[in-house]
């Protein structure tokens, strides 16, 4: 379902309006990536500020696709909890 969802992370609250959640997946604008987690998609992975989390290539297609960013997937990744609010489309990874 693609729409305006509010994410929940690291202590920051973001109104993403063009966001698609598909069962406990969460795909950002890889534009919006940076406002709503901090993080920059580099050649080294999904960065924030010096640390970067590599992205396993195997995996690629699940963390990246058609100019999107799978957020939930990535904290699945870090072995964060992600907690989607369906009525409310909320998110917090």
């Amino acid at each position: 379902m693609t729409g305006a969802v509010t994410l929940r992370y690291d202590g920051r609250e973001t109104r993403l309006d063009d966001a698609v959640t598909r069962g406990g997946d969460l795909w950002l604008r890889i534009d919006d990536l940076s406002r709503a987690s901090g993080r920059e998609l580099k050649p080294e992975g999904a960065c924030l500020g010096d640390v970067c989390v590599p992205l396993p290539a195997g995996q690629l297609d699940r963390l990246v696709a058609g100019g999107r960013f799978n957020l939930a997937e990535l904290a699945r990744l870090l072995e964060m909890p992600v907690v989607v609010d369906r009525p409310h489309r909320d998110v917090v990874p």
